[in-house]
């Protein structure tokens, strides 16, 4: 039997349906800064799930697919700084486009560390 890598993104930890988003914005703690809007809500679940919602207005197709693909690889490459059991909707504003990839996990992971808790 060939073992996967740890750090892969298996399609279990996607949010993919509109009532799990639904409940996410509902229920869900909502962390911001000038970066990310960050929505986190518990799930039933022993591994966290995420999802990265973007806007045409942050810019072009390309720029849009490089930002999600950029924070997916944040979440992949460090699934250990993500709380176990939570939901995750992570939305970049505009000015998130402009920054290095260094400092765009920094700030993710500033956020997600921040006091508001819950």
């Amino acid at each position: 039997m060939i073992k996967r890598p740890v750090n892969t993104f298996k399609k279990k930890e996607k949010l993919k349906r509109k009532k799990e988003f639904q409940n996410i914005f509902q229920y869900g703690i909502k962390l911001r800064d000038s970066y990310f809007i960050i929505y986190r809500h518990n799930n039933s679940f022993h591994f966290s799930r995420i999802a990265v919602v973007i806007s045409r207005k942050f810019g072009n197709a390309v720029n849009r697919n490089r930002m999600k693909r950029r924070i997916r690889e944040i979440y992949r490459t460090n699934k250990m700084e993500f709380s176990e059991g939570n939901d995750y909707i992570i939305i970049p504003t505009r000015k998130a486009k402009k920054i290095s990839y260094k400092i765009l996990k920094d700030k993710l992971f500033l956020l997600l560390n921040s006091p508001k808790k819950a």
